[in-house]
Formats: structure tokens, C-alpha cells, sequence
């Protein structure tokens, strides 16, 4: 029996830093749009432009936080640290339910993900 390909989406270096940007409104659109459709989902390093901590509960902490839980709830998703949000750590993982992944990691054996710091 062949099993399945593994459907995935791969997102990096996106430097979210205003809930109410365009760009915001896009990731949270397509996220929304493509968490039923994929089986996980990667963020690969400066999800957003500055992350002060994981106690941060401004508007762009909770509108990410939001939108990532519920793409959580469709789709496995993998988040790496980059250099300028390296200090979400294990609390947004538990608030939101992705799975932080260290840099590099190596996926299926044969693919490098890395943010490039």
C-alpha cells in the first residue's frame, strides 16, 4: 500500500509586527485558508519583528496567538526561533500549540530547514 504524500507549507521570515498591517491580515487569511488543507505547517524563523517574551500581551501577541491555535487544531505546526523572535518559547507553544523546532533541523532525512541567522 503506497502511503500517502505528506502535505506541507513552508513559511519563513515574515517579520509580523502589527495586527491591523496588511501583511498580518494576509498571513492570518492564508493560514486560515491553508491549515484544512495541509498536514503541517513550518515557520521558519522571524515569525515576527520583535518578540519581547512569552508574557507579551499586546495586540499582536494575541492576534497571533488566536490565529495560531486555530490552525493548530487543523494542522501540525512546527515553529523555529529566528533572531528576532528567539524568545517565544515553551508557554506561546502550549498557548498556541506549535511544536518549536530547533535550527537547524533535518526533515525526512534529507531536508535541511534552517532560519539562517
Amino acid at each position: 500500500m503506497q502511503r500517502p504524500e505528506m502535505r506541507r507549507l513552508f513559511l519563513s521570515d515574515l517579520h509580523l509586527d502589527d495586527p491591523e498591517d496588511a501583511r498580518f491580515a494576509t498571513f492570518a487569511a492564508e493560514l486560515a485558508r491553508q491549515a484544512p488543507a495541509v498536514d503541517e505547517i513550518y515557520l521558519l524563523g522571524d515569525l515576527c519583528e520583535v518578540w519581547i517574551g512569552d508574557d507579551d500581551d499586546g495586540p499582536l501577541a494575541e492576534a497571533l496567538m488566536r490565529c495560531l491555535a486555530a490552525a493548530t487544531r487543523q494542522a501540525r505546526v512546527f515553529l523555529m526561533r529566528g533572531n528576532r523572535d528567539f524568545l517565544i518559547g515553551e508557554r506561546f507553544a502550549t498557548r498556541t500549540g506549535c511544536e518549536l523546532i530547533d535550527d537547524p533541523t533535518l526533515l525526512d532525512g534529507r531536508m535541511l530547514l534552517t532560519c539562517g541567522r
